[in-house]
């Protein structure tokens, strides 16, 4: 396993949740391995579209990664819910917060949480966003 793989997974993944990654600011790239890590460290930086969507959503995603193994380990991550760009709900691993494994309200506010998959997290951003439709009051 190296960081590759894994991004090769996530575009597969992304793409099974129906979530089209935005097209980065120049120089910027959503997958990148740290360099000199040999593919063993990297990072994910994208805002996913939820295509088909009844509102105007995406995802913003960051992931700081590492290899252990064969597997990944997240050491960082931070998956939030933007809806017509007001920031909905978010999850968050961050050592330098406090409680470091924390979610987030509308109003930004931490509030401890267990550890999320990102799949869990799209999951219920598709709930969130399919009570939003048009027809929904």
């Amino acid at each position: 396993m190296d960081v590759w793989t894994y991004f090769e997974q996530k575009e597969k993944e992304f793409a099974s949740l129906s979530l089209e990654p935005e097209e980065p600011p120049p120089g910027q790239r959503i997958f990148a391995e740290a360099d000199g890590s040999d593919g063993k460290r990297g990072r994910i930086l994208a805002n996913l579209i939820l295509a088909g969507s009844p509102v105007d959503a995406d995802i913003a995603i960051s992931e700081k990664i590492v290899v252990r193994g064969q597997r990944i380990h997240r050491e960082e991550y931070a998956y939030f819910l933007v809806i017509d760009g007001e920031e909905v709900m978010g999850y968050e691993r961050d050592l330098s917060h406090s409680p470091p494994v924390h979610a987030h309200t509308t109003e930004h506010v931490r509030t401890p949480a267990g550890r999320i998959a990102f799949k869990r997290f799209a999951a219920l951003a598709w709930e969130e966003v399919s009570g939003r439709g048009p027809d929904q009051d």
